[in-house]
């Protein structure tokens, strides 16, 4: 599987889905990114960073539950979306969405392309 591949499917597939994004958080790093138009390498660092936030700062500490999987912030702008498989997880799937995206659907998309592409990342380099 070519994870590459099922990123831009994921942006596809989702049509108010601007960019699919893979990162790992513990070392800060941006994967793959895979986007409707070019993304500036800042912006891309940008949403790995406020990803590792949401699941390791500030707003994760707030969480009453603990150890969040899902972080969303909705603005008028828009909507980024950043899962993850568990709360020890460093692999995260960031997503930038139109305002009107239906959430729940975005969340189980992600979820899914989450689920095909993360152990494979862990278990095999991938040529980006």
């Amino acid at each position: 599987m070519d994870i590459a591949d099922e990123m831009r499917k994921l942006v596809d597939d989702v049509t108010s889905c601007h960019l699919a994004l893979y990162a790992d958080i513990s070392s800060k790093m941006v994967l793959i990114c895979k986007s409707q138009t070019p993304t500036p390498q800042e912006m891309q660092d940008n949403l790995c960073f406020e990803a590792a936030a949401m699941f390791d700062g500030q707003p994760a500490r707030l969480n009453e539950a603990g150890s969040p999987t899902t972080a969303i912030v909705a603005t008028d702008a828009g909507v980024k979306l950043f899962v993850r498989q568990s709360p020890d997880a460093s692999d995260v799937l960031c997503c930038l969405c139109e305002p009107g995206i239906d959430i729940q659907m975005l969340v189980s998309a992600a979820r899914a392309k989450l689920a095909l592409i993360a152990p494979t990342a862990e278990t095999e380099p991938t040529p980006i």
